[in-house]
């Protein structure tokens, strides 16, 4: 598995919803102040706690579903409900971590009704966020290839296990984010990691490649 984190050179994915307009570079307030202002009613401190965050909730949210169109509107449900729910922010300056939560959960929503209407008979949006797509042109045949099948086994995992897995070696996150953001134990969190892993073997093997060949390792892009 370590290796599957050294040889990947994944893009990041652009923001594409909520288009508020830039604005000049100044001085950055700081993330409770622009909570504090978001609560009390403050438009700006909303564009400001948007632009922010926007782009990286995006580029985890599009690995998570593996479709733009999924993912614009899973980002825009999460920003309007944590403005709308800043209330219950208890750490204002941790407004990161809780939006990146709320986004896991719609997330966690989103695949189940995907994986119910595909039980159905029903079709889903094509995969064009998926991690093949993401990879770094320069990347060996055989990582492109690994990501094709990994997709392939990613697809068919159940929504907690797909999170689980691409949240911790994709994302980076560690076991306790990964348990927060999943809002579970860590020992289920953990189980979770275990189980996918097991599956995703079925697709794809996670093998330590030769020392031999250290052209074949690239390094994760954030």
């Amino acid at each position: 598995m370590d290796w599957f984190l050294t040889s990947l050179c994944l893009a990041a994915l652009p923001a594409r919803v909520l288009a508020f307009p830039p604005r000049a570079q100044t001085e950055q307030p700081q993330e409770a102040d622009l909570v504090h202002a978001a609560r009390a009613g403050q438009r700006r401190a909303q564009h400001l706690l948007y632009q922010r965050h926007v782009a990286t909730v995006y580029a985890s949210v599009g690995r998570l579903l593996g479709n733009s169109a999924d993912a614009d509107d899973v980002v825009q449900d999460a920003f309007v409900a944590a403005f709308q729910d800043l209330d219950q922010l208890d750490t204002p300056e941790r407004f990161g971590p809780w939006l990146k939560a709320i986004a896991v959960h719609q997330v966690h929503r989103r695949l189940r009704r995907r994986d119910l209407l595909r039980r159905l008979g029903f079709s889903h949006p094509d995969n064009d966020l998926g991690l093949s797509q993401a990879v770094n042109p320069a990347a060996s045949p055989e990582v492109k290839t690994m990501l094709r099948q990994l997709d392939q086994g990613l697809a068919q995992l159940k929504p907690v296990l797909r999170i689980a897995w691409l949240l911790r070696h994709v994302d980076g996150c560690t076991l306790a984010d990964v348990a927060g953001q999943c809002g579970v134990s860590a020992a289920t969190a953990k189980r979770h990691l275990k189980r996918a892993e097991q599956e995703l073997r079925r697709y794809v093997e996670f093998e330590q490649p030769p020392r031999s060949h250290p052209e074949d390792e690239e390094r994760i892009e954030s």
